[in-house]
């Protein structure tokens, strides 16, 4: 290929440095790793110089004008001090050089300069052609560089940045929970959740539909414990950053939440008298409960007619009346039990957050200075993918799925309200109206916050609960491909079933917030192929991922601390 609009620029031997030019942007990222900018380099034809040449800045995107350091230096036993320096480029497929005309502005020193008006006007294959000017006439070098689509522009690298795990803050403090970060409380909530002896028949333990191997789902469409729920289980991973749990939203902690599928007959079935006796008659939990709550009470409470063996208000006939036979103080005194159970399982609970995907890693590298494969790490179909879920034209994705987790946290209606059942879902409009009468949420009896503390629920919007019918809360897309069937009743087996979904919503007599995508069958197929780039498993201690052993019944004070898992 013929290069055209060549530049030359005389490089006086002993002309004084210009000077100092900009330094190639070698930043460090968050995780203190130096990131090394790319470095094209190569031979002249006559092996009398070796040429190095890389952006001046980064990152360097597509359309965009800017600056590139070229150096020289003898090669061998070459002895010809170069007198000019010739920089051009080009496309070979296409037959044309820069729509620029770039020049050397600068003599940085040290045998470098500094060229000028560099712009990538096409993706694809390019070549700079860098020539050596010397006593016997040019001296060129040819360096490859792949131009991808996939160049982005720092607007788009911020707007990337933002959607990492790299920008995902700690997990929120828990006003209504006072030991949720208090390592004795998450060894004891470590042990219940894995223990199926709070179950009514010893068969259930919260691991049961919160399998961590399945990023703490249960690949089922509707969960089911001692019987079949109407319910997708969600995953747990990450939920401390979200003011409300459960498709519906009908709990305001992952401590209330935790202490509902305790009384629920189709999922654990067992009461909260039967609850706490079980921690209090296992030593093993019962030293554990000590550490992070004080005594346990029931502990060395034998007389059933005061303390029956199951009592709660969700239990059977008997065991309600049972539970409503009881003192008042004594019910408030199991209660409080009762909800440190839930404070404990949140504590194990938060400290189970996403590691980072494939999408993350990619990410990491763009602030690289012109990586020579801007996309390494994601295929080129998953690339497109990426593209179209940030087109807020396209695929308007960006509108629910935002931030570091991929969800704004909030309740949508997107047609999914009537299932296979004689009557819809009526999702978050009976979860707001049960999450004010919970007697565990942040402005009742057994929270450990101040009323101020608790600002989503006294300012909780209660005038427009019948518009709330048929939305769910949006779910995470981290993990996603472990976490199959989707949605809140699991009706779509796989992603591209739930792509189609937005493609094609079906007819219904009320509206609700889809618009259809306009996209094609590959376009489809791009974005479940970005989609799964997401899952990178959970970033917690091995340990913290398997069952427990018990450990040994020794007593200990009041606020100490659990020994570390080994």
């Amino acid at each position: 290929m013929i290069l055209t609009g060549l530049v030359f620029v005389a490089l006086a031997a002993g002309c004084d440095p210009g000077p100092a030019g900009p330094e190639p942007d070698a930043q460090a990222d968050r995780s203190g790793r130096e990131s090394r900018p790319l470095v094209l380099e190569g031979l002249s034809d006559s092996g009398n110089y070796r040429i190095h040449a890389r952006p001046a800045a980064s990152p360097v995107g597509l359309h965009q004008m800017h600056d590139w350091v070229v150096g020289i230096e003898l090669a061998g036993a070459a002895s010809e001090v170069p007198t000019g320096l010739l920089f051009d480029g080009g496309m070979p497929a296409h037959g044309h050089g820069f729509v620029t005309r770039p020049r050397v502005t600068q003599n940085l020193g040290g045998g470098e300069f500094l060229v000028e008006g560099v712009k990538f006007h096409m993706p694809g294959a390019w070549v700079l052609q860098i020539t050596v000017l010397g006593p016997n006439g040019g001296d060129p070098v040819r360096l490859p560089l792949e131009v991808e689509p996939g160049s982005w522009t720092p607007s788009q690298i911020t707007l990337l940045e933002s959607l990492t795990l790299r920008s995902l803050p700690r997990t929120p403090a828990s006003p209504s929970n006072r030991v949720a970060d208090d390592p004795a409380a998450a060894e004891l909530g470590h042990h219940l959740f894995f223990d199926p002896g709070l179950s009514r028949d010893g068969s259930v333990s919260c691991a049961t539909c919160h399998v961590p191997e399945r990023f703490f789902t249960d690949g089922l469409p509707t969960s089911r414990g001692l019987a079949g729920t109407t319910r997708n289980a969600p995953t747990v991973v990450a939920s401390g950053h979200s003011a409300w749990q459960f498709w519906d939203g009908r709990r305001d902690s992952l401590w209330s939440q935790a202490l509902a599928p305790l009384e629920t007959a189709a999922e654990m079935g067992s009461t909260r008298v039967a609850v706490v006796r079980r921690v209090a008659g296992e030593p093993g939990l019962a030293a554990l409960y000590e550490r992070a709550f004080g005594e346990v009470p029931l502990r060395d409470v034998h007389p059933r007619d005061r303390f029956p063996e199951a009592a709660g208000p969700f239990g059977t006939r008997s065991e309600q009346d049972a539970w409503y036979r009881m003192s008042p103080a004594d019910r408030k005194t199991v209660d409080v039990a009762f909800a440190n159970v839930g404070k404990a399982l949140a504590a194990y609970e938060r400290l189970l957050v996403p590691a980072p995907s494939r999408f993350d890693r990619w990410v990491d590298g763009l602030r690289t200075a012109f990586p020579a494969d801007p996309d390494a790490g994601l295929s080129k179909e998953e690339i497109r993918g990426l593209r179209l879920f940030l087109d807020i034209e396209r695929t308007l994705c960006l509108r629910c799925h935002n931030g570091p987790l991929l969800t704004n946290h909030v309740f949508h209606d997107v047609g999914t309200a009537e299932g296979d059942g004689p009557l819809p879902d009526f999702g978050r409009f009976l979860g707001l109206q049960s999450v004010l009468i919970d007697p565990f949420n942040c402005l009742g009896p057994y929270s450990d916050a101040a009323p101020r503390d608790c600002t989503e629920l006294r300012f909780l919007d209660k005038s427009h609960a019948e518009a709330e019918s048929g939305k769910f809360k949006t779910p995470t897309l981290r993990g996603l491909p472990s976490t199959a069937p989707y949605l809140h009743d699991g009706r779509f087996a796989t992603l591209e079933e739930v792509v189609e979904h937005y493609r094609n919503p079906p007819a219904s007599p009320r509206p609700f917030e889809i618009t259809p995508l306009e996209i094609d069958d590959g376009d489809a197929k791009a974005l479940v192929a970005f989609l799964r780039t997401l899952d990178g498993g959970v970033a917690a201690d091995a340990a913290w991922l398997r069952p427990p052993a018990m450990p040994a019944p020794v007593k200990a004070s009041s606020g100490g601390r659990a020994p570390p898992l080994r």
